[in-house]
């Protein structure tokens, strides 16, 4: 069969030469593993911070109380002795 005047070969179209998409599965297998380590080791951390800001309020009220003890003390003992607070 002879070609026809002014006609074209035709070329296959091919696709891009890619690699395929990751499985979604597989991906977002692996993410969520990653999104639960994180979210685990973030909770951990919360709740060490927490449990520290707790031990601290419950220091810094005890401090409050003995110091509020040891003024009133220290002012009683003033006050027997006569000293004013000069």
């Amino acid at each position: 069969m002879t070609p026809v005047a002014g006609a074209r070969e035709r070329v296959p179209l091919r696709a891009p030469l890619t690699p395929p998409p990751p499985r979604p599965h597989v991906a977002s297998l692996d993410a969520l593993r990653e999104l639960g380590a994180r979210s685990a080791a973030l909770a951990s951390a919360r709740r060490a911070l927490t449990e520290r800001a707790r031990a601290a309020r419950e220091r810094s009220a005890e401090a409050r109380s003995t110091s509020a003890v040891v003024r009133r003390a220290a002012a009683a003992l003033r006050t027997e002795r006569g000293v004013s607070r000069a």
